[in-house]
Protein backbone atom coordinates (compact mmCIF):
# COMPACT_ATOMS: atom_id res chain seq x y z
CA UNK A 1 0.00 0.00 0.00
CA UNK A 2 2.90 2.64 1.03
CA UNK A 3 4.82 1.86 -2.40
CA UNK A 4 1.76 2.27 -4.20
CA UNK A 5 1.19 5.66 -2.43
CA UNK A 6 4.58 6.80 -3.53
CA UNK A 7 4.04 6.25 -6.92
CA UNK A 8 1.09 8.10 -7.28
CA UNK A 9 2.78 10.88 -5.44
CA UNK A 10 5.40 10.70 -7.33
CA UNK A 11 3.30 10.43 -11.17
CA UNK A 12 1.17 13.72 -9.17
CA UNK A 13 4.66 15.75 -8.63
CA UNK A 14 5.76 15.00 -12.36
CA UNK A 15 2.82 16.16 -13.75
CA UNK A 16 3.00 19.28 -12.11
CA UNK A 17 6.33 19.88 -13.35
CA UNK A 18 5.53 19.42 -16.52
CA UNK A 19 2.85 21.67 -17.13
CA UNK A 20 4.40 24.16 -15.36
CA UNK A 21 2.39 24.30 -11.35
CA UNK A 22 4.59 25.93 -8.82
CA UNK A 23 7.08 24.27 -6.35
CA UNK A 24 3.72 24.04 -3.77
CA UNK A 25 2.42 21.77 -5.82
CA UNK A 26 4.46 19.12 -4.76
CA UNK A 27 5.01 19.51 -1.03
CA UNK A 28 0.76 19.65 -1.05
CA UNK A 29 1.71 16.10 -3.17
CA UNK A 30 4.19 14.81 -0.05
CA UNK A 31 1.86 16.34 2.54
CA UNK A 32 -0.82 13.86 1.17
CA UNK A 33 1.81 11.00 0.81
CA UNK A 34 2.62 11.28 4.66
CA UNK A 35 -0.84 11.52 6.47
CA UNK A 36 -1.55 8.60 4.45
CA UNK A 37 1.27 6.29 5.71
CA UNK A 38 0.80 7.80 9.01
CA UNK A 39 -2.06 6.22 9.91
CA UNK A 40 -2.62 2.53 12.26
CA UNK A 41 -4.95 0.39 12.32
CA UNK A 42 -5.56 -1.79 15.33
CA UNK A 43 -8.87 -4.12 15.65
CA UNK A 44 -10.16 -5.63 18.47
CA UNK A 45 -13.48 -8.02 17.16
CA UNK A 46 -15.92 -5.86 15.32
CA UNK A 47 -14.49 -2.73 16.55
CA UNK A 48 -11.40 -0.52 15.42
CA UNK A 49 -8.78 2.22 16.40
CA UNK A 50 -7.59 4.32 14.22
CA UNK A 51 -4.01 6.73 15.45
CA UNK A 52 -3.58 9.18 13.30
CA UNK A 53 -1.26 12.91 13.13
CA UNK A 54 1.35 11.27 14.91
CA UNK A 55 -0.72 9.60 17.46
CA UNK A 56 -2.23 12.90 18.44
CA UNK A 57 -5.92 11.77 16.87
CA UNK A 58 -7.47 8.64 17.78
CA UNK A 59 -11.13 7.47 16.73
CA UNK A 60 -13.02 4.19 17.79
CA UNK A 61 -15.07 2.63 15.52
CA UNK A 62 -17.63 0.21 17.21
CA UNK A 63 -18.74 -1.86 14.77
CA UNK A 64 -15.97 -1.71 11.87
CA UNK A 65 -18.44 -4.51 9.74
CA UNK A 66 -21.86 -2.00 9.09
CA UNK A 67 -22.94 1.47 7.83
CA UNK A 68 -25.96 3.39 8.44
CA UNK A 69 -28.15 3.52 5.23
CA UNK A 70 -31.56 4.35 4.02
CA UNK A 71 -32.30 -0.04 4.85
CA UNK A 72 -30.54 0.42 8.34
CA UNK A 73 -27.10 -1.74 8.60
CA UNK A 74 -25.45 -2.86 5.47
CA UNK A 75 -22.72 -4.81 5.49
CA UNK A 76 -19.37 -3.15 4.17
CA UNK A 77 -17.61 -6.75 3.52
CA UNK A 78 -18.46 -8.05 -0.09
CA UNK A 79 -18.53 -11.84 2.14
CA UNK A 80 -21.60 -10.33 4.14
CA UNK A 81 -19.67 -11.36 7.46
CA UNK A 82 -22.48 -11.16 10.56
CA UNK A 83 -22.16 -9.26 13.02
CA UNK A 84 -21.64 -11.39 15.85
CA UNK A 85 -20.67 -11.60 19.83
CA UNK A 86 -19.14 -14.57 20.09
CA UNK A 87 -15.45 -13.10 20.52
CA UNK A 88 -15.10 -12.66 24.27
CA UNK A 89 -13.77 -12.69 27.58
CA UNK A 90 -16.07 -15.08 29.83
CA UNK A 91 -16.09 -15.21 33.86
CA UNK A 92 -18.67 -17.72 35.72
CA UNK A 93 -18.99 -20.60 38.38
CA UNK A 94 -18.95 -23.79 37.41
CA UNK A 95 -19.55 -27.44 38.71
CA UNK A 96 -20.20 -31.04 38.26
CA UNK A 97 -24.02 -32.19 37.23
CA UNK A 98 -25.14 -36.04 36.96
CA UNK A 99 -26.80 -35.09 33.54
CA UNK A 100 -27.60 -32.73 31.41
CA UNK A 101 -28.22 -29.29 32.46
CA UNK A 102 -27.77 -30.84 36.08
CA UNK A 103 -26.48 -28.72 39.01
CA UNK A 104 -25.76 -31.82 41.46
CA UNK A 105 -24.22 -34.88 41.59
CA UNK A 106 -25.38 -38.57 42.38
CA UNK A 107 -24.18 -39.22 46.05
CA UNK A 108 -22.35 -42.09 45.25
CA UNK A 109 -20.21 -39.59 43.41
CA UNK A 110 -20.25 -36.88 46.02
CA UNK A 111 -16.26 -37.55 46.66
CA UNK A 112 -15.82 -35.34 43.32
CA UNK A 113 -18.54 -32.66 44.06
CA UNK A 114 -17.16 -29.36 44.41
CA UNK A 115 -17.15 -26.04 46.06
CA UNK A 116 -18.96 -23.59 43.90
CA UNK A 117 -18.17 -20.52 45.52
CA UNK A 118 -14.47 -21.32 44.90
CA UNK A 119 -15.25 -22.91 41.75
CA UNK A 120 -15.05 -20.74 38.36
CA UNK A 121 -14.52 -20.78 34.96
CA UNK A 122 -12.55 -18.62 32.46
CA UNK A 123 -13.06 -18.58 29.02
CA UNK A 124 -11.33 -16.80 26.12
CA UNK A 125 -13.00 -16.66 22.94
CA UNK A 126 -10.58 -15.86 20.58
CA UNK A 127 -11.74 -15.19 17.17
CA UNK A 128 -14.83 -16.00 15.47
CA UNK A 129 -16.01 -16.64 11.64
CA UNK A 130 -19.34 -15.67 10.89
CA UNK A 131 -21.80 -15.69 7.95
CA UNK A 132 -25.28 -13.90 7.73
CA UNK A 133 -28.07 -16.34 6.43
CA UNK A 134 -30.68 -12.82 6.72
CA UNK A 135 -30.07 -9.78 3.98
CA UNK A 136 -31.28 -7.98 7.09
CA UNK A 137 -28.16 -9.45 9.04
CA UNK A 138 -30.55 -10.50 12.02
CA UNK A 139 -29.32 -14.40 11.72
CA UNK A 140 -25.61 -15.38 11.27
CA UNK A 141 -23.97 -18.76 11.60
CA UNK A 142 -20.94 -18.33 14.23
CA UNK A 143 -17.49 -20.63 14.75
CA UNK A 144 -14.23 -19.81 15.90
CA UNK A 145 -11.69 -21.00 18.18
CA UNK A 146 -11.42 -20.87 21.87
CA UNK A 147 -9.32 -21.84 25.39
CA UNK A 148 -11.38 -22.68 28.30
CA UNK A 149 -9.64 -22.54 31.67
CA UNK A 150 -12.00 -24.49 34.80
CA UNK A 151 -11.21 -24.20 37.73
CA UNK A 152 -12.95 -27.03 40.68
CA UNK A 153 -12.48 -26.52 44.33
CA UNK A 154 -13.80 -30.33 45.73
CA UNK A 155 -16.21 -29.89 48.39
CA UNK A 156 -14.27 -32.76 50.82
CA UNK A 157 -11.10 -31.65 51.66
CA UNK A 158 -10.04 -35.13 52.75
CA UNK A 159 -10.13 -36.70 49.45
CA UNK A 160 -7.67 -36.77 46.56
CA UNK A 161 -7.64 -38.75 42.92
CA UNK A 162 -5.44 -41.26 41.45
CA UNK A 163 -5.57 -43.19 38.61
CA UNK A 164 -5.05 -47.31 38.59
CA UNK A 165 -7.23 -48.99 36.23
CA UNK A 166 -9.87 -46.82 37.00
CA UNK A 167 -10.34 -43.25 38.54
CA UNK A 168 -10.12 -44.05 42.38
CA UNK A 169 -10.08 -41.86 45.45
CA UNK A 170 -8.27 -41.93 48.89
CA UNK A 171 -9.69 -40.37 52.06
CA UNK A 172 -6.32 -41.05 54.23
CA UNK A 173 -5.07 -37.71 54.19
CA UNK A 174 -7.01 -34.03 55.17
CA UNK A 175 -6.40 -30.92 53.05
CA UNK A 176 -6.46 -27.27 53.28
CA UNK A 177 -6.84 -27.10 49.43
CA UNK A 178 -7.74 -29.95 47.42
CA UNK A 179 -7.96 -28.33 43.53
CA UNK A 180 -9.04 -30.29 39.70
CA UNK A 181 -8.37 -27.84 36.90
CA UNK A 182 -9.08 -28.55 33.15
CA UNK A 183 -7.83 -26.73 29.91
CA UNK A 184 -9.48 -27.22 26.70
CA UNK A 185 -9.33 -26.38 22.96
CA UNK A 186 -12.85 -24.55 21.85
CA UNK A 187 -14.50 -24.85 18.13
CA UNK A 188 -18.35 -23.57 18.53
CA UNK A 189 -21.31 -23.93 15.97
CA UNK A 190 -24.15 -22.02 16.78
CA UNK A 191 -26.93 -19.64 15.54
CA UNK A 192 -27.05 -16.00 16.59
CA UNK A 193 -30.37 -14.29 16.06
CA UNK A 194 -30.43 -9.76 16.43
CA UNK A 195 -34.39 -9.71 17.57
CA UNK A 196 -34.63 -6.09 16.69
CA UNK A 197 -33.29 -4.50 13.65
CA UNK A 198 -30.29 -1.89 14.37
CA UNK A 199 -30.09 -3.35 17.99
CA UNK A 200 -27.14 -4.61 19.84
CA UNK A 201 -29.61 -7.07 21.45
CA UNK A 202 -28.45 -10.73 20.83
CA UNK A 203 -29.47 -14.17 21.43
CA UNK A 204 -27.20 -17.32 20.43
CA UNK A 205 -27.79 -21.28 20.79
CA UNK A 206 -25.62 -24.11 19.60
CA UNK A 207 -22.59 -26.61 20.13
CA UNK A 208 -19.00 -26.14 21.25
CA UNK A 209 -16.63 -29.23 20.73
CA UNK A 210 -13.91 -29.58 23.36
CA UNK A 211 -10.19 -30.92 22.71
CA UNK A 212 -8.94 -31.44 26.13
CA UNK A 213 -5.61 -29.60 26.82
CA UNK A 214 -4.57 -30.72 29.85
CA UNK A 215 -5.61 -31.34 33.26
CA UNK A 216 -3.90 -31.29 36.87
CA UNK A 217 -4.46 -31.84 40.73
CA UNK A 218 -3.43 -29.37 43.17
CA UNK A 219 -3.40 -30.28 47.10
CA UNK A 220 -1.88 -28.37 49.84
CA UNK A 221 -1.82 -30.05 53.19
CA UNK A 222 -2.38 -28.26 56.83
CA UNK A 223 1.53 -27.89 57.04
CA UNK A 224 1.42 -26.09 53.67
CA UNK A 225 3.02 -29.10 51.67
CA UNK A 226 1.76 -28.64 48.06
CA UNK A 227 1.24 -31.72 45.64
CA UNK A 228 0.53 -31.36 42.32
CA UNK A 229 -0.09 -33.93 39.67
CA UNK A 230 -1.01 -34.03 36.27
CA UNK A 231 -2.67 -36.59 34.57
CA UNK A 232 -6.11 -37.26 31.62
CA UNK A 233 -7.58 -38.91 34.91
CA UNK A 234 -9.36 -40.89 32.18
CA UNK A 235 -11.27 -37.92 30.96
CA UNK A 236 -12.49 -38.38 27.74
CA UNK A 237 -10.30 -36.42 25.31
CA UNK A 238 -13.20 -34.89 23.11
CA UNK A 239 -16.24 -33.66 25.10
CA UNK A 240 -19.58 -31.54 23.51
CA UNK A 241 -21.58 -28.50 25.06
CA UNK A 242 -24.83 -27.17 24.86
CA UNK A 243 -24.05 -23.19 25.12
CA UNK A 244 -27.34 -20.44 25.59
CA UNK A 245 -26.02 -16.78 25.13
CA UNK A 246 -27.62 -13.86 25.81
CA UNK A 247 -27.21 -9.71 25.82
CA UNK A 248 -26.61 -6.44 24.69
CA UNK A 249 -23.63 -4.94 22.87
CA UNK A 250 -20.16 -5.84 24.73
CA UNK A 251 -21.74 -6.87 28.02
CA UNK A 252 -23.84 -10.99 28.04
CA UNK A 253 -24.66 -13.58 29.88
CA UNK A 254 -23.69 -17.76 29.42
CA UNK A 255 -25.08 -21.21 30.29
CA UNK A 256 -22.79 -24.20 29.11
CA UNK A 257 -23.87 -27.70 29.60
CA UNK A 258 -21.63 -31.08 28.65
CA UNK A 259 -23.51 -33.47 26.53
CA UNK A 260 -21.03 -35.61 27.09
CA UNK A 261 -19.65 -37.33 30.22
CA UNK A 262 -16.68 -35.61 31.92
CA UNK A 263 -14.79 -39.53 32.25
CA UNK A 264 -14.28 -42.30 30.39
CA UNK A 265 -17.09 -45.89 30.87
CA UNK A 266 -16.57 -47.51 33.81
CA UNK A 267 -12.88 -45.24 34.38
CA UNK A 268 -14.34 -42.61 36.58
CA UNK A 269 -17.96 -40.79 37.88
CA UNK A 270 -20.51 -40.13 35.91
CA UNK A 271 -20.46 -36.56 35.86
CA UNK A 272 -21.34 -33.62 33.64
CA UNK A 273 -19.67 -30.29 34.03
CA UNK A 274 -21.60 -27.02 33.80
CA UNK A 275 -20.38 -23.33 34.07
CA UNK A 276 -22.81 -19.93 34.19
CA UNK A 277 -21.48 -16.32 34.12
CA UNK A 278 -21.01 -13.18 32.38
CA UNK A 279 -19.05 -11.96 29.14
CA UNK A 280 -17.58 -8.83 27.93
CA UNK A 281 -17.64 -9.22 24.25
CA UNK A 282 -15.20 -7.08 22.06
Amino acid sequence: MKRTLLISAICLSATALFAGSPASDFKAAADTLKQSTDTSHFFMGRHEILVTNGGNDIHFIRNRFAEEGDEGQTQKNPLHRFNSHWESFNFGIGGFGSGIASTSVDSKYDYIDVDPIRSFAFHWNINDISLSLTPQNRIGLVSGIGVTWDFYALSKKNVWLDKGDSLTHSDTLTYKRNKLRTCNLVVPLMLEFHPVNNSNLYVMAGVEANLRLGARTKQVTEEGVKNKHKSDFYMNPITCNMVVRAGYGDFGVYFSTALTPMFKDNKGPVVYPFSAGVSLNF
